[in-house]
């Protein structure tokens, strides 16, 4: 690497809710994602050379079920494929919409659960109680229902695993001395259908965080958090956990609100999405969705980030002129805290070493290897999935009953202890692609 920078760019998205009538004869929103695609395939380039990953603040869905998570995933490939970008490249979070909210109401220790930890007013104690649920393996899988249809019909064959249900995380080289941390948060912990509870008919009910959730300092690594609830959403009295995010990471990428809304605080930069695919009953129908480029001006320790936001008028999606005197562009330059040269601490500063590696561009590469595989495997039928995994002894008894998205890496990691990773990869690949 050699001292060299990167320049990240990246597509963002949120709100997409793709519902039981998306690709039906009579979907309205057809024609505006055919804009959208049509947009990135005239236009992305004329800005951005490249593109290194589609970024989505959740709401992919309108009611969290596999169809509308299919419809999501066909459009994705199409909008990878305008930037030549590897359609294991997406990034997501769940949103509300994501949320299957018939199980709460069906299963009343899940309710159960979401309702205390919705009513504890002391954020130590909440943060307490979702450790406790966490470490418990039936208490866990409870709370993992709703975000079932998610996480094994969309988010993980994007390797995008919550699976703590919390938080993700995947690092992008910036420079010999940065690198960007992807940093995905659940904000969904609570949802159930009493978000639609006559008591919030004028306003929205606050969804919950914890600590837990707030990325921790490590030197060198530049933050962007996606979350679908913004701040102003959280039930966050004193703001604690908002000064928090605000101290520690340099881009915030927020949905849920429909609304685009950028706010430069200090050393955070904040962004509400906008929506993809608003509600046409809403009062002031307006798509949006966003380009980003991120890179480091190192003479200054600078992070420099340039927002295009797209907007959709008069029938097709085009640079909102508003922003930077009518550039359709907005800069903004960050202070990034200088990476100490003191040494190393702790497991969690040892993961990102800010020297680099002689094999790191090898460890890059297999990493990429692996999400390809995850992608192609998770897309298998599970007939071929299931002959394969066994052709390869990968399938142990402790397995039974396990859904995939918990058995990738074990998959994983017996792949490697047999050393038949490479042959692995590459048969999934075969018979995805080729019927082999």
């Amino acid at each position: 690497m050699g001292g060299e920078m990167e320049m990240l760019a990246f597509i963002h998205l949120s709100d997409i809710h793709f519902n039981k009538y998306s690709g039906d004869r009579y979907d309205l929103d057809e024609d505006l994602r055919n804009e959208l695609l049509r947009d990135v395939a005239r236009n992305y380039a004329k800005h951005i050379p490249k593109a290194d990953g589609i970024l989505i603040c959740g709401d992919v869905a309108f009611s969290g079920k596999q169809e509308q998570y299919n419809v999501a995933t066909n459009f994705l490939k199409q909008l990878c494929a305008q930037v030549r970008l590897d359609e294991t490249e997406v990034f997501c979070v769940p949103g509300n919409h994501d949320v299957d909210q018939s199980i709460a109401s069906e299963e009343s220790g899940l309710w159960n659960l979401q309702n205390t930890l919705e009513t504890m007013e002391d954020q130590g104690k909440f943060d307490e109680q979702v450790a406790w649920i966490m470490r418990g393996a039936k208490s866990k899988e409870l709370f993992a229902k709703p975000l079932e249809s998610y996480t094994e019909h969309f988010a993980n064959q994007y390797s995008c695993y919550m699976s703590d249900l919390l938080t993700w995380t995947h690092d992008f080289e910036l420079d010999e001395r940065y690198s960007l941390r992807l940093f995905g948060i659940n904000s969904t912990l609570i949802s159930n259908a009493d978000d639609h509870a006559a008591k919030w008919e004028m306003t929205q009910r606050p969804m919950r965080l914890s600590s837990l959730q707030v990325p921790m300092n490590i030197d060198g690594v530049v933050y962007l958090t996606l979350c679908h609830h913004p701040p102003e959403h959280w039930n966050d009295p004193d703001k604690a956990l908002a000064r928090l995010m605000d101290d520690r990471v340099s881009v915030q990428l927020y949905g849920h609100k429909h609304l685009q809304k950028i706010i430069h605080r200090g050393r955070t930069l904040i962004i509400g999405s906008g929506a993809t695919h608003p509600s046409r009953l809403e009062s002031g129908w307006l798509p949006r969705y966003n380009w980003l480029t991120i890179d480091v001006v190192p003479e200054k320790d600078e992070l420099r980030v340039v927002v295009y936001p797209r907007v959709y008028r008069d029938g097709r999606f085009v640079a909102d002129c508003e922003t930077d005197e009518g550039m359709g562009f907005v800069t903004y330059n960050l202070q990034l805290n200088r990476p100490s040269d003191a040494p190393k601490i702790g497991k969690t500063l040892e993961m990102v070493g800010r020297t680099p590696e002689k094999d790191e561009p090898a460890k890059i590469e297999n990493i990429a290897r692996q999400r390809r595989f995850v992608y192609d495997l998770m897309n298998l039928p599970d007939l071929s999935r299931n002959r394969l995994l066994r052709e390869f002894s990968l399938l142990e008894k402790e397995d039974d009953g396990k859904h995939l998205s918990e058995l990738i890496p074990r998959i994983l990691a017996r792949a490697e202890s047999k050393g038949c990773s490479d042959a692995l990869f590459k048969k999934t690949s075969e018979i995805l692609y080729m019927g082999g």
